[in-house]
């Protein structure tokens, strides 16, 4: 793959403009079931014991408790915790699916405020993404070489999606930060319905912190990717795109730094 697509409206003159890309966070994904795993426990006590295995965790449990009038000492506590343990556990049995059903809930907000994900797709052509993300035909899809050292970093660089039928799972009885919670978290950047599977999609994980930020007009704050401007290859206009429209993007490539970006006009006409 030589080059990488990103579809725009009429925005995407600010991409050529500023040479920045945003990165979004999953919490601001059009597609509300993306970054939300089917979460489930298969084993409560399971999920018991990992929680009071950390000490950070025991802690926060052992102020509550002296909160609530406890009088002992933190190993006391924990002999205490011990052997009511069985009737905790029992206690949280039933209250599960609720929890599951909060955890599923806010994931993309938790991982929203640290990370945000650069979406791309592999082609230019798709009438249906044109209609979509290109108001109607209006917009453009601005071309990115696919070479490009950020995009090519060692995991975290750009990879494809991959298009699944059923939501990851994420069972919370697993050991949190074990291979097999890793394994979901992996899976559940890079995984969408395959009813998307026309996007063709790559996307590449980004941390938000030390990335550019931008106030919009309505006080929201974005993030961006600053992007030389030897990475843009080509600009391809809408069948539907203004002359006004065509015109600032001319005008914007005849600077010396985007003269070598290649320029197909009513490029969507040829789908």
């Amino acid at each position: 793959m030589d080059v990488v697509f990103k579809y725009c409206d009429a925005r995407g003159v600010s991409i050529l403009q500023n040479l920045q890309l945003k990165i979004t966070p999953p919490n601001e994904f059009n597609d509300p079931f993306e970054f939300r795993p089917r979460v489930t426990c298969s084993s409560v006590n399971r999920r018991f014991k990992h929680l009071v295995r950390g000490k950070d965790q025991l802690r926060e449990m052992f102020a509550d408790q002296k909160v609530a009038g406890f009088s002992g000492n933190f190993r006391q506590f924990k002999k205490q915790l011990r052997k009511t343990r069985p009737t905790i556990v029992s206690a949280l049995a039933p209250k599960m699916p609720e929890v599951n059903t909060y955890l599923q809930e806010v994931y993309p907000d938790n991982v929203s405020h640290e990370h945000g994900v650069l979406c791309m797709s592999a082609r230019r052509d798709s009438i249906v993404m044109w209609g979509h993300y290109c108001d109607s035909h209006r917009g453009m899809v601005i071309g990115f070489d696919a070479g490009w050292e950020i995009f090519q970093q060692p995991i975290k660089g750009l990879q494809e999606v991959n298009y699944v039928r059923e939501r990851v799972l994420w069972d919370t009885s697993w050991p949190s930060g074990g291979s097999k919670e890793k394994a979901c978290s992996e899976q559940l950047i890079f995984s969408k319905n395959d009813e998307w599977k026309y996007e063709c999609e790559l996307r590449q994980l980004f941390t938000l912190s030390g990335l550019p930020q931008r106030i919009l007009e309505n006080g929201s704050i974005c993030y961006f990717l600053p992007v030389r401007p030897n990475v843009i290859v080509s600009v391809s206009l809408g069948m539907r795109c203004s002359r006004e429209l065509e015109e600032r993007v001319r005008l914007i490539l005849r600077d010396d730094r985007l003269s070598h970006v290649k320029l197909d006009t009513r490029q969507s006409q040829r789908n």
